[in-house]
């Protein structure tokens, strides 16, 4: 593990001195947040995690639209930071092949990634398109390549070829173009998770950007393309709730079906089939799970005397008495009396 560590850092430092300035959007900067996002996704999945960090740190050394072709088609970059940094001949095929098989552009010619560490990345650096970063990264793009913002009378290309995704466009006209439809192209269900809400971010965005500019007709083309392309709103939302590991364990495993939270203004707003995405404190691994009961007592003893005390992550059945003192380390017994207590039945999603 420590060598593998020490062969990340490695590689990190070359890819700081390489994208070291970049203003494209592809800088070190997003080379370091997809490895990072990269690591979250690879929890719980049986993965080479040195080949998914190589691959993260390395995707975009070779970019075409940094580099030009000839370093895009042989990766001319990234063999030389690997051959310096003394990975394995096996190790680097694997990084090269994942590299070669992801992208948009590539995903335009029908080339997608054939490995589970493939799959991780691609939804790593895709989610990079998505929510607030996204819609900042692609700004920063367009204006390095001096290309426009946005033009009421030309509307996107939405059969977008490989040939026409490579020359210039309008930033909004990307959005359809290409950032919509990100959250339909991932593979792991924590990737879909985050792209879900991502996505929901990026749509508000541009409703904002129409409404603001009183197009009406920008915003029908909105509704009608997410209708048409599966991207339309089913109403469920996705919330993230970070678990101590004992809990985010139990419920990994099924020991644990529901979770016991306040029922607060924050928690009414929760619906049967909306997502919560689980974080573990300890080392931020990811457990998607979809919500297919929710339980209101007037307090937590109610719940565990009513739902039993196992189920809800208890060791054992324990006393009402006590439920409700445990739960005191968490919320105060003032607002358990205001608010009350609610059971969230989990499935896997």
């Amino acid at each position: 593990m420590r060598e593998n560590e020490e062969l990340a850092e490695k590689v990190k430092a070359c890819v700081k001195s390489l994208l070291s300035g970049e203003k494209s959007g592809h800088g070190e900067d997003h080379a370091l947040r997809v490895c990072d996002i990269a690591a979250r996704l690879c929890q719980g999945q049986e993965a080479d995690e040195k080949v998914v960090a190589l691959a993260a740190l390395l995707h975009d050394c070779d970019d075409y639209k940094v580099f030009g072709q000839e370093c895009a088609d042989n990766l001319t970059n990234a063999v030389k930071i690997m051959d310096q940094c003394g990975v394995e001949p096996s190790c680097r095929e694997k990084v090269l092949d994942i590299i070669r098989n992801m992208g948009y552009s590539k995903l335009l010619q029908g080339i997608r990634p054939a490995t589970v560490e493939g799959e991780i990345v691609s939804d790593a650096d895709m989610l990079e398109g998505l929510g607030a970063i996204g819609i900042i990264r692609t700004l920063r793009v367009k204006f390095y390549n001096n290309e426009p913002v946005f033009d009421r009378d030309v509307w996107p290309d939405i059969n977008i070829t490989q040939e026409k995704y490579k020359r210039k466009s309008f930033y909004i006209n990307h959005f359809f173009e290409k950032l919509l439809r990100l959250k339909n192209l991932m593979f792991t269900e924590a990737g879909k998770a985050e792209a879900a809400k991502r996505h929901e971010t990026t749509v508000i965005f541009l409703r904002a950007f129409f409404q603001e500019q009183n197009l009406p007709d920008w915003l029908d083309y909105l509704e009608e393309f997410l209708e048409n392309n599966g991207l339309a709103a089913n109403n469920a939302s996705v919330m993230q709730m970070r678990l101590d590991f004992e809990s985010f364990t139990k419920i990994k495993d099924g020991v644990k079906n529901i979770e016991l939270r306040l029922c607060d203004e924050k928690r009414r707003q929760l619906k049967l089939g909306d997502n919560i995405l689980f974080i573990n404190r300890e080392n931020d691994e990811t457990l998607p799970c979809k919500i297919v009961g929710l339980c209101r007592f007037r307090d937590f003893g109610a719940l565990v005397e009513s739902l039993g005390a196992k189920q809800c992550g208890w060791d054992k059945e324990i006393s009402p008495e006590d439920a409700d003192a445990d739960m005191e380390q968490y919320y105060p017994r003032d607002d358990i009396k205001k608010y009350g207590a609610l059971g969230i039945v989990l499935e896997r999603a």
